[in-house]
């Protein structure tokens, strides 16, 4: 059984760096970054992974909290393996067959550096699984109907903001499924 302060400081580290990672987007993405950053699943999955390890670090001894956290914890594991599994898998090999006419599509940050390109790829589609996958070693968070439940509506959510971005303003948000 691991030490609860071990668990305290996973926890404590992985909040502040995706916190840092995600302000730093942002930031960076100028006056429309927060409104591109809600368009894409992989942010809503960096989303729900912040605030369920920013909560946890915070709030673990609460044991009023360990519903709402068991249901963020499970809500952030689904979206976090649809973005990892469907971006490695589905966007990937699509973007590699379409973006070489248009390296403005890999662009992170206004930055064409490839090793930052890789960075961030890794970082938004990867590592958030990654540590939600080592938490699950230490928490005994049980599936619950509600979770199922709140990743529908999730899912119906995500897809109607999809759906607005696309159709009504001809928003570009996945160009390699095109």
């Amino acid at each position: 059984k691991a030490d609860p302060r071990t668990i305290q400081l996973f926890r404590c580290t992985v909040a502040l760096a995706m916190l840092t990672n995600n302000f730093i987007y942002v930031f960076n993405e100028g006056e429309t970054g927060f409104l591109n950053y809600l368009f894409f699943l992989t942010h809503w999955g960096n989303i729900f992974t912040t605030c369920y390890f920013t909560l946890n670090a915070f709030m673990y001894y609460d044991r009023k909290m360990t519903s709402k956290l068991s249901v963020l914890y499970h809500v952030a594991l689904a979206v976090e393996t649809t973005v990892t599994f469907g971006f490695w898998l589905l966007v990937v090999p699509l973007a590699y067959m379409t973006f070489s006419a248009s390296p403005r599509r890999l662009k992170y940050l206004g930055s064409t550096s490839r090793a930052y390109q890789i960075y961030m790829n890794i970082y938004l589609h990867s590592f958030p699984l990654i540590c939600l996958l080592i938490d699950y070693s230490f928490n005994r968070f049980v599936l619950s109907k509600r979770s199922l439940m709140l990743w529908i509506s999730i899912v119906v959510t995500y897809s109607l903001v999809n759906y607005l971005a696309v159709v009504v303003f001809d928003y570009e948000i996945y160009v390699s499924l095109d």
